[in-house]
């Protein structure tokens, strides 16, 4: 617990009303609307292309003029696209997700000339966001490569490969709501869930197949999984599901390098200081009971234990939007 408590230490400090300003900013960022926080935007990045996110950067006098460089979630197309660009890239960074590094890559670009201006060099600096944005913010703190600088996201998918993200453990302070699908979204974790579900086709004679039997019968037990979440009445829910569904044939092709191929797929836990919140546990007979606030100590986590599989649960989609998030850090206590 004590080297929990440690690699905790910024967390701690900043305490669950600063991490419900940053799922607040989090929302302004998709909304385009910082409310009376507008006049505190010093820098932003509205076009939206392939791996170019809309990102906002703040200096806020309410937290000593700190800055805070707030990466919006998918919203367009070209987001989705940035998703979708899933190969592994080797860096002197660490080896990343494709498509979030060149996104990152984009935003470091813009941002390292303002927080290397002399006004703002020793300001503390924070990169926050949710989903895709999430993805972008902890990978600018490898990018950076400064442990002063810290990170707080939310609902981040898997960016970077293990031992890179361990290195910056104690900078990156990631949430995870719930049965949320996107931390989980990677292709080990894909493959692991289908193997779980499907054993029977991963033999010597189905992975050797010369033809397209097993493809198929992959991307079929993939879009199973896609079609057992409820979307009803969930923020952008049927365009995420709709989304993965026409990205299965990518993914399953990911899936079966990484097993007939032996690929390696380095890329799969969502990245830094992990917190699973729960709001409610299953007792033995099955049945929901809602828990009692926590602090925030009791929801650390290991990636590698909890989040080692494709999310398959029910709501595993109505978790992952910002209100989802908002709900869960209530769980915190004060």
């Amino acid at each position: 617990m004590k080297q929990i408590l440690q690699k905790m230490t910024f967390v701690n400090k900043l305490g669950p009303k600063f991490l419900r300003f940053c799922m607040d900013l989090t929302i302004y960022a998709y909304r385009g609307d910082f409310e009376h926080y507008t006049k505190d935007i010093i820098f932003k990045s509205l076009e939206s292309k392939i791996s170019q996110p809309a990102f906002y950067v703040l200096k806020l006098a309410k937290y000593n003029d700190s800055i805070f460089v707030v990466t919006r979630g998918a919203v367009t197309t070209y987001d989705f696209q940035t998703i979708l660009d899933m190969s592994e890239i080797k860096t002197e960074y660490g080896t990343f997700h494709s498509g979030f590094y060149k996104a990152a890559k984009f935003v470091y670009d813009k941002v390292k000339p303002i927080l290397q201006d002399e006004s703002n060099k020793s300001k503390q600096v924070y990169f926050v966001g949710h989903s895709l944005g999430g993805a972008v913010s902890a990978s600018l703190i490898l990018l950076f490569q400064n442990k002063n600088y810290k990170s707080i996201v939310f609902g981040a998918p898997p960016v970077v490969d293990l031992s890179h993200s361990m290195k910056y453990e104690n900078c990156i302070a990631s949430f995870v709501a719930e049965h949320d699908l996107i931390p989980t979204l990677s292709v080990p974790n894909i493959a692991k869930q289908l193997k779980e579900r499907i054993p029977d086709s991963f033999t010597p004679e189905m992975l050797n197949s010369k033809d397209d039997q097993f493809h198929k019968r992959l991307i079929n037990e993939f879009n199973k999984i896609l079609d057992s979440f409820d979307t009803e009445g969930v923020p952008a829910g049927k365009e995420v599901v709709a989304s993965l569904k026409n990205a299965a044939p990518l993914f399953i092709e990911n899936v079966i390098q990484l097993i007939r191929d032996k690929l390696d797929k380095v890329v799969r836990f969502t990245p830094g200081c992990v917190f699973h919140i729960t709001k409610m546990n299953t007792d033995s007979e099955n049945k929901q009971i809602p828990l009692r606030k926590k602090k925030l100590s009791d929801f650390k986590v290991n990636a590698t234990d909890e989040l080692d599989i494709l999310s398959s649960s029910k709501s595993a989609v109505a978790d992952h939007p910002p209100g989802s998030y908002e709900s869960c850090l209530d769980m915190l206590i004060d």
